[in-house]
């Protein structure tokens, strides 16, 4: 009889972790603006049925991140900056959201290991950008605080759909070490009590970053593609 070990290993990927993956491949360019994306040819590097992957790609249509074609194919979108635009708005809600509650936990175990650790990203960026998933960490684990997990679920799958134009706006001069700063002040202001002034702290962070789509849309540019960036997988 197999260990449970071996039977853990064994288990196939559901059609959740198939769009995983792939969102991840698309938001970081490994798969490029006009990739097809083909359902025999996904199934067999998965090692599934049709099944799963066919939810995957429908999953991975309605969040914007791939267009069906004729014939049932599918092929990787470039980014729609009005589209971008929409889901920075409705992140701003989800964040701030996630600002008032978190308020309860100040003051927890949990809440201090995320104030000491944004302080220490804050004061040791030495002038250099830092990694990007380390700056997504604060957000995730401010969420996460919050101790509601449709709340975490949201925000991860925004992040997905809007991670090429956020890495693009970490790339501008001293953008990414601001944002550090910028989180150490939201996170200080909720260890303050001043949840009101968090939240706007929090808008303007993400506003923030915002810019640089609106920018690009006030100069006429509609969509946007990018140049594969080496990043593995999630497990």
């Amino acid at each position: 009889m197999p260990s449970s070990s071996n039977s853990h290993r064994a288990a196939k990927p559901s059609s959740q972790q198939v769009f995983e993956v792939l969102a991840h491949r698309i938001s970081r360019s490994q798969l490029p603006a006009g990739e097809r994306l083909a359902e025999e040819a996904l199934s067999r590097e998965f090692g599934v049925s049709r099944t799963p992957v066919r939810e995957a790609l429908r999953r991975l249509e309605q969040a914007g991140l791939v267009e069906r074609q004729e014939h049932g194919r599918y092929a990787v979108r470039a980014l729609d900056l009005a589209r971008i635009d929409q889901l920075y708005t409705v992140r701003i809600v989800l964040e701030e959201l996630a600002v008032s509650l978190t308020a309860p936990v100040v003051g927890t175990p949990a809440f201090e290991r995320l104030l000491a650790d944004t302080r220490a990203a804050a004061a040791d960026t030495d002038g250099e950008s830092p990694d990007h998933e380390m700056r997504e960490e604060f957000h995730e684990r401010l969420a996460a605080l919050s101790g509601y997990d449709e709340l975490v679920r949201m925000l991860s799958d925004i992040d997905l759909r809007i991670y090429a134009c956020r890495r693009l706006d970490t790339q501008l001069p001293g953008r990414a070490t601001q944002g550090q700063v910028e989180h150490l002040r939201i996170i200080e202001l909720l260890a303050e009590g001043k949840v009101d002034e968090a939240k706007q702290a929090m808008r303007e962070h993400i506003d923030g970053s915002r810019a640089t789509v609106r920018s690009l849309m006030r100069a006429g540019i509609t969509t946007i593609t990018f140049a594969a960036e080496d990043s593995p997988p999630p497990s």
